[in-house]
């Protein structure tokens, strides 16, 4: 999945860094500055919707867009309540490149 996205969002030139733990998320964020974040909910460790609350908590200026095959109103609402910019379903993933490009 996480290939399918860099194909989504990775202009040439642009550098995807990637973690798979919850846990290690707000380090990497920190480390790294990315322009944008994407967050499963479902991770090891931590899960997306703590991970982004972490990094947030510590750079209220990251954009943070939760990624997820959880599409429900629960998950929308804890997304939303967490900070995150925009909630996306892995089946629309078409709108994550239209968010991503708006914001160019």
């Amino acid at each position: 999945m996480r290939e399918t996205l860099k194909q989504y969002v990775a202009l040439d030139g642009d550098e995807v860094i990637e973690c798979d733990n919850g846990s290690d998320a707000p380090g990497f964020y920190q480390r790294h500055q990315p322009d944008w974040v994407l967050m499963d909910i479902s991770m090891k460790g931590v899960n997306g919707i703590d991970a982004t609350q972490r990094i947030l908590s510590s750079d209220p200026r990251a954009k943070v867009i939760i990624v997820t095959d959880y599409n429900d109103r629960s998950f929308r609402r804890a997304a939303k309540e967490a900070g995150a910019h925009s909630f996306v379903a892995k089946e629309d993933l078409a709108e994550l490149e239209c968010i991503i490009r708006e914001e160019l």
